[in-house]
């Protein structure tokens, strides 16, 4: 976890999701370090430039992160309650 996440408040839903780190449970050795990981996927999910994300103030790329959490989060949730529709 990033030092300067652990302080926040998380965010809730009504229901539970899993917060396990599946990139840990793939991923034995990588030369990325998390900060590297976290500016790279902002970058894939087209918040910008790698040299872009990086100028970020902190408070705005806290809050494309816990935006970031949210919509997977709840497309977990979808995920889940079409399983159980079908």
């Amino acid at each position: 976890m990033l030092p300067f996440i652990q302080n926040q408040t998380p965010y809730r839903l009504n229901r539970y999701i899993s917060r396990d780190n599946y990139w840990k449970q793939y991923v034995e050795h990588t030369n990325l370090s998390e900060t590297d990981i976290l500016f790279i996927s902002l970058t894939k999910k087209g918040y910008g430039s790698l040299d872009t994300i990086k100028k970020l103030d902190t408070d705005d790329i806290l809050k494309i992160l816990e935006y970031e959490s949210i919509v997977s989060d709840i497309e977990q949730l979808a995920i889940e309650d079409s399983k159980r529709e079908n």
